[in-house]
């Protein structure tokens, strides 16, 4: 009875054991593999975000390279002048603002006139106004200059252009003739009072005394790369590192970061310049270095 016993308590165990083991554990096991699974595409899912954040041109993991509004304007506006058909960009009020503007000793045409630019992280969308010559198909005017816009944009910003919107305000015709500039006398500044020599080795020697700073050897560094133009102060002047008794425009300098405000020639590269200015100052700030594009130089025949 005892033997029968033990067989009918191992029996029952034996039932116990293989009933938990067979409708128990493989649910664990699949429990186990789903959460594995959803843990594999959190983690997949937000590799992904993290490199859509940091895909692009623009973004890197040694910095970001910024650009500002009336770059894009610029560009858009000489590559909507480059276009045959095109007499002049703007509405009235802007052309009459420019015309008077123009008038001026020393001014310049305003090349981001008639141009309205949203400026994005990777992205830019681009509205123009222009005046078409008499006589030209305006719809394959408007074809050529998005596309003369928006190769120009990408070529030189990296920036995707998701549109450019075209409205033409007028047309000239051939026998209408401008306004010609009121002949005005030109006030002649005084000549700046000449500086003695003795004077002149003094001021020199008191800046070579001046021991170099940071921010003085990354203006230096930056000055030197290729396709740089000059250091920008920013859009109202704040941009710059305080040193005693001067100011170095254009360099912020906090702890182991770096931002570069700077012009860039016209036609250079503004993502490979801005890569050369991170490379360069590589030595001095092996972490991210921010690049801001301010402006970018006018070309000479424009």
């Amino acid at each position: 009875m005892w033997g029968k016993a033990v067989c009918d308590l191992d029996h029952r165990n034996f039932s116990v054991t293989i009933f938990v083991v067979v409708a128990t554990k493989p649910m664990s096991v699949e429990l186990s593999l789903e959460r594995h699974t959803m843990s594999e595409q959190q983690k997949q899912a937000k590799n992904n975000e993290v490199a859509s954040k940091n895909d692009g041109p623009l973004v890197t993991e040694k910095g970001k390279t910024s650009i500002a509004g009336v770059v894009v304007a610029k560009v858009a506006g000489i590559a909507t002048r480059e276009v045959s058909g095109v007499y002049d960009l703007g509405g009235g009020t802007a052309r009459a603002l420019g015309s008077l503007r123009e008038r001026i000793p020393g001014s310049k045409t305003n090349l981001s006139q008639g141009v309205a630019v949203e400026v994005g992280e990777k992205q830019a969308a681009v509205d123009l106004e222009i005046v078409a010559d008499y006589g030209v198909a305006i719809a394959d005017l408007a074809a050529g200059i998005r596309r003369n816009v928006i190769d120009s944009v990408e070529r030189m910003t990296g920036l995707e252009v998701v549109e450019v919107n075209i409205t033409v305000h007028d047309v000239h015709l051939e026998t209408e003739k401008d306004d010609e500039p009121a002949k005005e006398e030109q006030v002649q500044e005084p000549a700046p009072a000449p500086v003695s020599s003795d004077r002149l080795e003094a001021t020199n020697g008191q800046q070579q005394d001046k021991p170099e700073q940071q921010a003085d050897r990354v203006a230096r560094t930056v000055l030197a790369v290729d396709g740089v133009h000059s250091l920008h102060g920013g859009a109202m002047g704040e941009v710059g590192t305080y040193l005693p008794g001067r100011r170095v425009a254009g360099i912020r300098i906090k702890d182991q970061a770096c931002e570069v405000h700077v012009s860039l020639e016209w036609n250079s590269n503004i993502h490979a310049t801005a890569q050369a200015v991170r490379d360069a100052l590589r030595p001095e700030f092996p972490g991210a270095v921010d690049v801001f594009i301010e402006d970018v130089l006018e070309p000479e025949n424009a």
